[in-house]
């Protein structure tokens, strides 16, 4: 009678309330033990395709295959350790899900996705020593997301050629962790970076986009953040806090860009802005940080330099501009003794500005100059 009843069960996950097959393929996996494997591939369906595989105990293999479809829906579970996953995903007129929940140690997760607009890719790790791995090409408003909770994790987002309006984000509770995010050749696209723990280290690269949004957000000791942009009207902004000697980083080479640098609490941290172009902005925002120093260097016309220092002692700010009609403003505040302030502005109709307040033993230096004979005066205060 037991069996019957089992039987039963599994016929009523397959039909719908109405007593009738579900439209498309289903298939459904379930495994328990070690070293096993489970192979999924559904192909050239002119209905939707659903996939699911489960998995418990070690050293297990489970992969999902799915192309040429009206939309599809794979998801791997596994709960162990040194375990795979792997789910593709080509094709997918309708947009395609795919997730990846692992927990345990030592586990690898990876997905691809080729041609398929509106994909979903998830990939949840929690435990130590994982890897997870997500990979789209050529597929519009694409969302990308990895969660990852315990030590020594690596993450990487990459979304490629022609990934326009798409979403990537990673992020990692622990230490030793990384995580790398690439768009290329996408249109108005956010990547986003969030770390909670030691020893992290965040890189994002977008190149040839326009409208594209960086973020890095990093919470804890001797963290690492380097952002890279290329186009115009991106933005790329870097938030560091209680790092001991926290990097930061960002370069954009374009017109109209916005890059900013914050640090808070971070012991001889070390920023440094580049950008080449026009009318761009850049700002570095330290805060409570000894020892830190801020570098912002300006190539182009029209841009605007900010380093903004508070309550930090021994730090160094220093802006470089090239080009004509520039700004640059340095201000050190409020205790921030024995430190430095130099700008060095190389063009015309440049201005510069530099107020030190409440400090002890600082110094500040403005340098100008031109090329051209007759141009227009440079402002300095």
């Amino acid at each position: 009678m037991k069996r019957y009843t089992t039987l039963a069960a599994t016929i009523a996950l397959i039909l719908g309330a109405s007593g009738t097959v579900q439209a498309g393929n289903v298939a459904d996996v379930n495994q328990k033990g070690t070293n096993n494997t489970a192979d999924v591939s559904q192909t050239n369906s002119a209905e939707a395709m659903f996939a699911t595989v489960n998995t418990a105990g070690q050293d297990n293999f489970a992969g999902i295959v799915q192309n040429d479809s009206h939309g599809a829906s794979a998801t791997i579970n596994q709960d162990g350790s040194f375990n795979d996953a792997y789910i593709e995903n080509r094709n997918i007129s309708d947009g395609a899900v795919s997730t990846v929940n692992q927990s345990g140690s030592a586990n690898f997760a990876e997905i691809v996705t080729d041609n398929s607009d509106g994909a979903i890719s998830t990939a949840n790790q929690d435990g130590d020593s994982n890897v997870a791995y997500i990979d789209v090409e050529n597929s519009f408003s694409v969302m990308g997301e990895t969660n990852q909770t315990g030590s020594g994790n690596q993450a990487s987002i990459a979304q490629i050629e022609f990934s326009d309006d798409s979403v990537a984000t990673s992020t990692q509770e622990g230490v030793e962790n990384i995580a790398d995010i690439v768009q290329n050749e996408a249109e108005a696209s956010d990547a986003t970076v969030v770390q909670v723990g030691d020893f992290n280290d965040a890189s994002i690269w977008q190149d040839n986009g326009n409208g594209n949004i960086a973020y890095i957000d990093q919470l804890g000791n001797s963290a690492f953040a380097d952002a890279y942009q290329e186009g115009v009207t991106n933005d790329a902004s870097i938030y560091q806090e209680e790092a001991d000697y926290s990097w930061a980083s960002i370069g954009q080479s374009g017109d109209s860009n916005v890059g900013l640098i914050d640090q808070h609490l971070s012991f001889e941290a070390i920023s440094t802005i580049e950008q080449s172009g026009s009318s761009n902005e850049a700002t570095i925002y330290l805060f409570d940080s000894d020892g830190g120093q801020s570098s912002i260097s300006q190539s182009g016309a029209g841009n605007g330099a900010v380093v903004d220092i508070d309550s930090s002692f021994y730090t160094a700010a220093d802006v470089t501009q090239v080009g004509s009609a520039n700004v640059a403003f340095i201000e050190q505040l409020e205790f921030s003794d024995n430190s430095t302030a130099s700008t060095s502005q190389h063009g015309t109709g440049n201005s510069a500005m530099t107020f030190q307040y409440d400090t002890t033993d600082a110094s500040a230096t403005i340098a100008q100059g031109s090329t051209q004979p007759g141009s227009a005066d440079n402002l300095a205060l």
